[in-house]
């Protein structure tokens, strides 16, 4: 009985240990705010049936913060 113990013990108790090995310490980004004006042109070509080709251009006039 002490054996079949044993037997599924060890697989469970290396399987607990496991969980803190692979940790690593993290830090937040930090956000900035972020604004921009852009010109964009939006061309929508027809395939066929419901099926679109979406092409989108743009370019940005102004980057602010």
């Amino acid at each position: 009985m002490l054996r079949l113990r044993a037997v599924w013990f060890t697989p469970v108790a290396a399987a607990l240990s496991s969980f803190g090995l692979g940790t690593k310490k993290v830090m937040a980004q930090i956000q900035y705010p972020f604004s921009a004006i852009y010109n964009s042109e939006t061309t929508l070509e027809p395939i066929a049936g419901n099926i679109l080709k979406i092409t989108i251009y743009s370019t940005a006039i102004r980057n602010g913060g």
